[in-house]
């Protein structure tokens, strides 16, 4: 048991136990939305309660279609299982909670446009902060600053103002085989890479 203290919540809690924020709050009943007041007590899993759950660290390039991809679960069980949704955003060296196994697969979907095997954009939104240009929001979001002017239809002199609602281009390209985990993947240069 773990008391509440001022300014915790659970990301700080889950790296002062070095537990997995998804089991703590599994533990715990909490979503994203449940909040800590001073005081609470909520519960610390073991690492006996953790070990059953695989956790994977987001890499480069991953999002949760190649993250559904890789240990075939079904991306929306995949995103629910750990409190995100379609604009979430993930960080390199996150650790996110694999569920055990998935009822559904998505290669029986046959609306869903991964299916093709071929690379396409969805795009999430994104609220301007103090002190966002173009340029930066490029960079945090790993893509291209042309693409993101195009996308929402502004100049790269456009001046972006707090509040304002931007559309962040992201990209789902499908993995392919390998003969390993420890290897690459092969990509043709001209119309993969």
């Amino acid at each position: 048991m773990y008391t509440i203290q001022a300014g915790d919540t659970y990301w700080i809690i889950s790296r002062k136990y070095g537990v997995d924020i998804n089991q703590l709050m599994a533990a715990n009943n909490a979503t994203p939305q449940t909040i800590l007041n001073i005081g609470d007590e909520i519960v610390i899993p073991s690492q006996a309660q953790a070990s059953k759950n695989t956790n994977y660290t987001v890499k480069s390039g991953d999002s949760y279609w190649i993250i559904s991809r890789k240990f075939n679960r079904d991306i929306i069980g995949l995103m629910e299982y750990n409190g995100h949704n379609q604009n979430t955003v993930l960080y390199i060296g996150q650790k996110i909670g694999i569920p055990e196994s998935s009822s559904k697969s998505n290669s029986n979907s046959p609306t869903n446009p991964t299916n093709s095997g071929k690379a396409y954009i969805t795009y999430s939104s994104y609220t301007v902060q103090k002190g966002d240009t173009i340029w930066s929001l490029a960079n945090k979001f790993g893509t291209p600053h042309q693409e993101l002017v195009e996308a929402n239809n502004i100049t790269t002199g456009t001046v972006l103002n707090i509040g304002d609602m931007l559309k962040i281009p992201v990209h789902h390209v499908p993995i392919k085989d390998t003969p390993g985990e420890q290897y690459g993947e092969y990509l043709e240069w001209w119309t993969e890479a």
